[in-house]
């Protein structure tokens, strides 16, 4: 770790790229003196950095010039304040901020690399330790923000915030990376249908994780396929290629690849990865399938 003490005036008026990584600030306006001192920012990186300062609790990104911001941290308790209305691409890895967000202007908004970890933790005989309700309405102010995005990849470590939330319609959204790794109760896959019906554009849909590869060997996880009870349009009008890895080949892997198949009207390219001893068995059973 390095201490920065940013001075109270920074002049940095050619600087596009700032790239910062392991920092410790030693004052909580330090980030914000340090953006706002370079009006042509294009590029910012904030990797495991942490404040010093135990009354600093709003992380204020201000750049009007920003293109890019990637932000890796395990800020709990701070506020987000994001003022980018030229951010292209975000790539945000962190909890779920206890304090909220402020992201209503994300309007350029491309790509949108997310991995948002709930801070709720449970306790013995399931007991929930931390406000769920709370972290619910601050899940659903970070979603609407970046509803605008046409290509957005939620990580497997999402899913426990996401779910349960109600979420945002994205109406320009075109590609969507989902990595889904079912543990324990978490059933992660009940979101798909979800955000199938909230995408109506979507032209592409990778999913992940479907199960892992571990100690030489693959584990089957307790994957749960929830028809819709309503076809989402995107599948009638849009979706075009599908991909899912990685593939077992349970009962409701294959109802979902056969929901795919049927009602993908436009569907052009149907990936499926799965382990090699698998293969024969999974191909020889999908070609059975109607489309």
């Amino acid at each position: 770790m390095f201490a920065l003490n940013v001075p109270r005036m920074v002049c940095l008026p050619s600087l596009k790229i700032l790239h910062l990584d392991k920092i410790v600030f030693t004052d909580g306006g330090s980030t914000k003196r340090l953006v706002s001192g370079c009006p042509v920012l294009e590029d910012l990186v904030l990797i495991a950095c942490y404040w010093e300062d135990h009354n600093f609790n709003v992380f204020n990104i201000s750049a009007l010039s920003l293109k890019s911001l990637t932000i890796h941290s395990d800020i709990r308790n701070y506020k987000f304040v994001f003022n980018t209305p030229n951010l292209q691409y975000l790539q945000y890895f962190d909890y779920v901020a206890a304090e909220g967000y402020s992201m209503d202007n994300f309007n350029s908004l491309v790509d949108a690399d997310i991995k948002l970890m709930s801070n709720i933790e449970y306790g013995i005989g399931g007991s929930i330790i931390g406000d769920k309700s709370v972290e619910e309405v601050n899940v659903v102010k970070f979603l609407g923000g970046i509803s605008k995005v046409q290509r957005l990849y939620f990580h497997s470590d999402s899913i426990e915030a996401l779910h349960g939330c109600s979420l945002p319609n994205f109406y320009h959204l075109t590609y969507l990376e989902l990595g889904v790794l079912d543990e324990g109760d978490t059933d992660g896959w009940e979101l798909l249908p979800e955000l199938l019906e909230r995408a109506p554009k979507l032209e592409t849909l990778v999913c992940k994780e479907l199960l892992y590869h571990g100690h030489d060997c693959y584990t089957k996880h307790q994957f749960r396929w929830h028809t819709p009870s309503i076809v989402p349009s995107c599948l009638l009008f849009h979706l075009k290629v599908i991909e899912i890895r990685y593939f077992y080949g349970t009962s409701d892997e294959l109802k979902m690849a056969g929901y795919f198949l049927k009602n993908a009207k436009v569907l052009k390219r149907f990936v499926i990865r799965s382990a090699r001893d698998q293969q024969s068995k999974i191909c020889n059973t999908l070609l059975g399938l109607h489309k």
